[in-house]
């Protein structure tokens, strides 16, 4: 707090961003804006209790909604980072003014973009490729599917490379059950790499675990994966993950469901990668590049500043 009160004083007009998590950030400017008048953005990256991710006891839930209440009617603007989260921020606090909620979504750097693996390259030799950490039950509603698709034909039942951390419980799972062959964990690879792979892989999964939790959470790896250029398999729930795959043509969205419709839509998914009757998204720029996102931040910092 006396960072930020030092700052304004010594920058009369000067409007402050603030970005979480973590949000005691929040919490710092709050008080510096009790001593001293500026123009604040309040932004979220992570949802703080609305909506509410990770159980809470009452007493918990009540004090830090209490703190997220004293934020949110402060600050001039707040930004959430989906369509879903600005709904819940609206939903759980009703008196906060729509018109002070945007949404900015997270998106690409495209200057960072290496250039592609080789198309030999051993990490590819798979149908799909998955980046980054898979949290636990992340992975089940994929493994029941191949269990099927497996037991139906193990030879053309599609090969996953994993890059990233994984609960070794999965690991361990994915080898008793037999599908070592069809699950390969590569372990943890470089950004630069994983981004290389991405541009050269077949397709691409991206997973979030069924519930309604999830509905409004879109992974940080689905922004590069639509500027890979490669069709992604998108087993989330209905919600905001979903909609970009979507609205940006990046691939298909299979909802967590009976193993057996999951496994048919993955198969028809193989397929028509295999077939080369698939590309990713063709339109993920207009609303996703980096750019585009930083000129809409600035408006909005722009308002503050008048506000």
């Amino acid at each position: 707090a006396r960072e930020v009160t030092v700052f304004v004083r010594r920058h009369p007009g000067a409007v402050v961003l603030s970005s979480t998590p973590p949000h005691s950030t929040q919490i710092g400017v709050r008080l510096a804006r009790a001593r001293v008048r500026f123009g604040w953005v309040a932004d979220f990256r992570d949802p703080w209790t609305a909506p509410l991710r990770i159980p809470k006891g009452r007493i918990n839930l009540a004090a830090q909604r209490a703190l997220e209440r004293w934020i949110l009617f402060a600050c001039d603007r707040v930004v959430a980072n989906t369509i879903g989260n600005r709904g819940a921020l609206l939903a759980a606090f009703p008196h906060l003014d729509p018109a002070r909620v945007r949404v900015v979504p997270n998106a690409f750097d495209t200057e960072t973009m290496p250039a592609a693996a080789a198309a030999d390259d051993p990490g590819l030799a798979c149908d799909i490729a998955y980046f980054g950490e898979i949290y636990p039950g992340m992975l089940d509603v994929y493994f029941d599917a191949l269990r099927v698709l497996v037991a139906r034909d193990r030879e053309s039942a599609p090969r996953l490379h994993v890059f990233g951390l994984v609960d070794p419980a999965d690991a361990c799972r994915v080898a008793q059950s037999g599908l070592g062959s069809h699950i390969l964990f590569k372990g943890v690879v470089s950004y630069p790499r994983s981004l290389a792979l991405m541009r050269s892989a077949r397709s691409l999964l991206l997973l979030l675990p069924d519930g309604e939790s999830m509905a409004t959470c879109i992974p940080s790896k689905l922004y590069p994966y639509l500027f890979s250029g490669r069709p992604v398999l998108a087993i989330v729930p209905p919600g905001d993950a979903a909609r970009v795959v979507s609205e940006t043509g990046a691939g298909e969205v299979v909802s967590p469901g009976d193993p057996a419709a999951t496994a048919a839509r993955i198969r028809a998914f193989v397929e028509r990668v295999r077939r080369g009757e698939l590309s990713g998204s063709g339109n993920a720029r207009a609303r996703y590049a980096m750019e585009r996102v930083a000129d809409e931040v600035h408006a909005i910092l722009e308002e503050a500043a008048r506000v």
